[in-house]
Parts: structure tokens; sequence; C-alpha cells
């Protein structure tokens, strides 16, 4: 087991009597991608996902306190979402707008997934002007805020914005690039 120090007291960590299993997770996916005409295209994905046998963490402070975490096969949980997109080209630029929506819901509403949650709502534009035969400008901005979630997320999530402007040179035939 892992012991630390921390501020008042002992912190350690200690896997389950019973073992730890492995996480599993089965995952169905559908899409749509069609040309609506000749500059206009549209990509639309949505998911479900079960995830089984999630490790989690409980949590006992004895009265030294001495806090004793185990790790163990807690619960499960069920995500979803969906992506759509829609871009427009003609000739050298090519400007794409974006959504995508993620949900996740554990079986236990106290429990703690140990992990970073995704953004609920995500959104954002993309611009690519291929100003020479191997040279693009390009600018992305996404928006995303946190995921509301009980226990598995500590503090406040957040909003974020975030803008990139780039310049990149294609080489070998355009099968790579440095941004």
């Amino acid at each position: 087991y892992l012991q630390a120090p921390v501020i008042g007291g002992l912190f350690r960590t200690i896997p389950s009597a019973d073992g730890i299993g492995n996480e599993g997770t089965y995952a169905f996916e559908a899409g749509y991608t069609g040309q609506l005409s000749d500059h206009l295209t549209l990509n639309m994905d949505t998911y479900y996902q079960r995830m089984e046998r999630l490790i989690g963490v409980t949590n006992a402070t004895d009265i030294f306190g001495v806090t004793t975490s185990t790790l163990d096969n807690i619960d499960g949980a069920n995500t979803w979402g969906a992506e759509t997109s829609l871009s427009w080209q003609y000739k050298t630029v090519k400007m794409t707008g974006w959504y995508a929506y993620n949900a996740i819901a554990t079986d236990d509403f106290a429990q703690i997934t140990r992990s970073i949650l995704p953004s609920q709502h995500k959104a954002g534009i993309s611009g690519r002007w291929f100003f020479d035969k191997d040279w693009a400008f390009n600018a992305n901005y996404a928006y995303q805020n946190g995921i509301e979630s009980h226990a598995a997320l500590v503090g406040d999530p957040g909003v974020s914005h975030r803008l990139d402007l780039t310049l990149s040179h294609s080489f070998a035939k355009g099968n790579g690039e440095i941004m």
C-alpha cells in the first residue's frame, strides 16, 4: 500500500481485499456523412457506451485522522453523445462549424470515477486558407463548458474559450505537415 503524510494526518491507499478486476466497456456508434452540394458537407455521429466494473475509491477516516482509501471495482456508468459538423469548401478556403454533446450517468450517484469527465457542450468554428500550393493559414475557435457531475468532479467545471492561429507547410507530396 501507499502511505504519505498530509496536513492533519496520514493518507493511505490499499487495494480491495477481493482484488481488482479489469474495467470493461462496450459501445454502439452510428453516423452519417453526406455531400449536400458541391461545396457543402454534413457529418453527424452518435454514440452510446456502457462501462462496467469501474475502479473507484472508498474513503474512511479513523479517529486519529488517518484516511484509508480502498481501490475496488465500484460500479458502472452510461455515456452517450452526438457530434455534428457542417463544412463549406470553395477553391482555396475551407470553413467548418461543429457542435458536440456528451453526457455521463454513473450507476451510483456519489460514485467517484477517478477520471476527468468530458465537457457536456463543445462548439467551434475552423477555417483554412490555402494561400499557396504548400502553405495554409489556419484559425480554430473552440468553446466548451464543464460537465456537471456530483462527486466525480472536484471544483467548478468552468467554461473555456480557445483560439488557435497557425501557419502550416505541407511536405512529402501532401502526406506530412508542419505547423
